[in-house]
């Protein structure tokens, strides 16, 4: 039996986490937040300031969980910080704002409607919101009711934007056909871990990848209405249903990187068969905590791990190394889909 949750979507904006505040309000010194490089990761620069009408700010103390870059504005990004809510930019990095609703909570996914930018989606705990006037306001439009059940993924159908896809800590996928007013469970079962990502394919919508934390990777091709898992190819590999991220290559059709404990594991087929990608360290090695490839050419690739910094020309053949331009971890990259000169790395503190 499907479950449907019907919200009725207030008419004015509800406070929804409460207010709160970016951590540094001086100038600070902290070695975190984002940093960002104009000529491919060569040389990097914090890119933390924060507009403010009490005087200067920086996120120089926020943890970066994703990016999410506008699919109509690649100027815009937007950042999930893991304490300080959502910021964003709307001028490629040099400066930042924050939504005043979205200023304290951890947030775990952040999705961009590709045909009306002023529509965004993001989750937070158990909670999913959605603005349709810039971040201005923000509706609650999903609220996980089992206990210990948060919400940790989000996809929008690129073809048909009413689409939207939730993944859950528990294993289920969450679908709304209308923005977010009702929603459907559209696993059949739950998966066996958290639902860590949702991959819409570029090329064709329906295809739906689903990245598990530790039960591999599944795919529908009915847009959610049969999953089918995709681990017998990934057998081979120690390590590869512990599941980092999923990077698609957008230079090419069916082509993806799965990133995970082995490593790094690439398919040109859309999960038939994989192929290792050769690392500096041997599989299982070094932990990779980001992972991104340029929009434009999948060839060009980079990775970070606690301390390194890693960038390929050529699909991996060979990789030149520096050190990171942080004392914290490297937790998220972004090439700018426009410019990819342009890469950005959000840094976090990770607890031992």
């Amino acid at each position: 039996m499907k479950k449907i949750f019907r919200f009725l979507l207030p008419a004015i904006a509800i406070l929804l986490f409460g207010q709160g505040c970016i951590s540094i309000t001086g100038t600070g010194s902290t070695d975190g937040g984002v940093y960002r490089s104009v000529d491919r990761g060569e040389h990097w620069a914090q890119a933390n300031g924060v507009l403010s009408v009490g005087g200067a700010k920086n996120m120089n103390n926020v943890s970066v969980v994703s990016f999410a870059q506008d699919p109509s504005d690649p100027q815009t990004i937007y950042i999930a910080t893991s304490g300080n809510g959502m910021l964003f930019t709307t001028d490629a990095g040099a400066s930042w704002s924050q939504p005043k609703d979205l200023s304290a909570a951890p947030i775990s996914a952040i999705a961009v409607d590709p045909k009306d930018k002023c529509i965004v989606y993001a989750a937070s705990g158990t909670v999913a919101v959605k603005t349709t006037d810039c971040t201005r306001t923000w509706s609650k439009i999903y609220e996980e009711s089992r206990q210990g059940v948060s919400l940790v993924s989000l996809a929008i159908d690129h073809f048909n934007s009413r689409n939207v896809y939730l993944g859950t800590s528990k294993g289920d996928i969450e679908k709304s056909a209308d923005g977010g007013t009702s929603w459907a469970t559209i696993t059949q079962k739950p998966m066996n871990s958290a639902v860590a990502r949702l991959v819409v394919d570029p090329a064709d919508s329906r295809i739906v990848y689903a990245g598990t934390k530790s039960d591999g990777i599944w795919k529908t091709t009915d847009a959610g209405a049969t999953w089918v898992d995709m681990s017998k190819g990934l057998e081979q590999f120690d390590g590869a249903k512990d599941f980092y991220d999923l990077a698609v290559d957008r230079s090419k059709r069916d082509s993806y990187v799965l990133v995970c404990r082995y490593g790094l594991i690439r398919t040109d087929d859309g999960g038939k068969t994989w192929s290792k990608i050769p690392l500096v360290t041997g599989p299982g090695q070094a932990r990779i905590y980001a992972f991104a490839m340029n929009p434009q050419n999948g060839q060009e690739m980079y990775y970070s791990t606690a301390t390194v910094f890693y960038k390929s020309a050529n699909g991996g053949a060979n990789w030149t190394t520096k050190r990171l331009p942080t004392s914290r971890v490297g937790s998220a990259l972004l090439v700018h889909a426009k410019d990819s000169n342009a890469v950005y790395l959000g840094t976090l503190v990770v607890k031992k």
